[in-house]
């Protein structure tokens, strides 16, 4: 009952978003995202499209999405390269959009904000990390369609197998409950380090727990380098997960869908990824295991950073420079994919943390996944994105994380530091 009403609400009020704005023949529109395959959220685009022209039948959407990150990133470059730069897109990376806004190439949002009812359902500072007039761009230049902790998921039966009924707070703890599970045969992890965001968001997690989020920011604006001692320290903990066996077996050899999959079957008992693995569990059926979600445990010497913890901007981006019907049309999409209805709809049948304040909760039974989540994002005391987001160097998101993995395949931590940094000096 309540998925049918979310979609008649949702037809509803894309109708009357359309209405008034027919024009003779068709606008084209495309849009790009990282839901496609068998990513849980690609169905859920597809369907919202079709809806979506149903209700504009002057307007056809053309889904461009890709969902593995380097055949995303490569395509992205091209099109860009090309001129043929999409819609609506997402893009990590501050500093991309930064070089982006300066050349005109995306669209100042803040314009829409003179829309009341939509603008200000969103939560408090929403589009904050947005507003780049702090690095002397005025305006802002994306909008936020999902909050995305990275937590780890875990297998609650398996760690009540070795004695654990409550998640580890603390790295001693932690070691301690994965050196059992070792002992028993069980892999603690089994990152998709073939996918090489896998082992950089572990990365992520470290820097973060050992140097504070303000460091990141620090490197990002060359405060800092990649060889400096505590960030190499953060480095050498990835390393040391995969030495001790935290890590399944030539882990270099999985992609993510295996990864997702050796947790499923119960052959690995964690896995660490962003809230957006909700999907995938509730996606999953009934599996013969409960599935917990925890902060990343703090290291005792630092504790200061107990509750620094990431969380990625999911964002939309609006290409820069369109006639008015495309802008128009644009617009329209963007505004009923983000409005209070769909972010609704979306949270009910999919189970990710909404961006808006204006929720209709009634209803709504989210999962204990979802409140523990939620959880951790309220008791966060900084956030912060990926490691190389602050950096004005696009190339350093390829050179961080092929790193990170040469350290599972024999290389040093001051190998992979020296790597990074040298990336850094050669550019200036």
């Amino acid at each position: 009952m309540l998925r049918r009403t979310a979609c008649f609400l949702l037809a509803a009020i894309l109708m009357l978003a359309g209405l008034g704005a027919f024009a003779e023949g068709q606008t084209t529109i495309t849009v790009m995202t990282r839901w496609s395959g068998s990513d849980p959220m690609a169905e859920y685009l597809d369907n919202f499209i079709k809806e979506f022209e149903a209700a504009n039948p002057d307007v056809k959407v053309e889904n461009i999405s890709v969902n593995e990150e380097a055949s995303y990133n490569n395509k992205f470059k091209t099109l860009v390269a090309t001129g043929d730069i999409p819609n609506i897109f997402y893009l990590p990376g501050i500093a991309s959009l930064v070089k982006y806004a300066e050349n005109g190439l995306i669209m100042d949002v803040s314009e829409l904000f003179s829309d009341k009812e939509w603008v200000d359902g969103f939560v408090e500072g929403a589009f904050d990390m947005f507003n780049f007039e702090p690095y002397g761009v005025k305006g802002v230049y994306a909008i936020p369609f999902a909050v995305t902790p990275e937590v780890i998921f875990y297998n609650v039966d398996l760690l009540k197998s070795v004695g654990y009924e409550t998640f580890p707070e603390t790295m001693d703890d932690f070691y301690a409950m994965m050196d059992k599970l070792v002992e028993k045969g069980i892999a603690p992890f089994a990152p998709g380090a073939k996918e090489t965001w896998r082992t950089g968001h572990f990365h992520n997690q470290f820097l973060y727990h050992w140097c504070g989020v303000p460091k990141a920011m620090d490197l990002g604006a060359r405060k800092a380098k990649w060889t400096d001692e505590d960030v190499v320290q953060s480095l050498a903990y990835v390393k040391e997960m995969n030495d001790r066996g935290y890590f399944m077996e030539n882990c270099v050899g999985l992609t993510y869908d295996m990864e997702k999959q050796l947790f499923f079957s119960q052959q690995s008992a964690m896995v660490n990824n962003g809230s957006w693995f909700i999907g995938d569990v509730l996606g999953a059926g009934d599996l013969p295991f409960t599935v917990g979600a925890a902060k990343f445990p703090y290291f005792t010497e630092k504790p200061e950073f107990k509750d620094h913890i990431i969380s990625y901007p999911q964002n939309y981006v609006l290409k820069g420079g369109m006639d008015e019907k495309e802008k128009d049309a644009t617009v329209r999409f963007i505004k009923a994919y983000t409005s209070k209805e769909n972010q609704t709809r979306v949270t009910a049948e999919k189970g990710t943390l909404p961006i808006r304040k204006d929720i209709d909760y009634t209803g709504i039974e989210v999962s204990d996944l979802f409140r523990q989540c939620m959880d951790i994002v309220n008791s966060a005391k900084a956030t912060g994105g990926d490691s190389f987001d602050y950096d004005q160097l696009s190339s350093m998101q390829d050179v961080t994380r092929n790193a990170i993995v040469g350290m599972l395949l024999g290389n040093s931590p001051e190998q992979a530091a020296a790597e990074i940094q040298a990336e850094i000096d050669a550019n200036g």
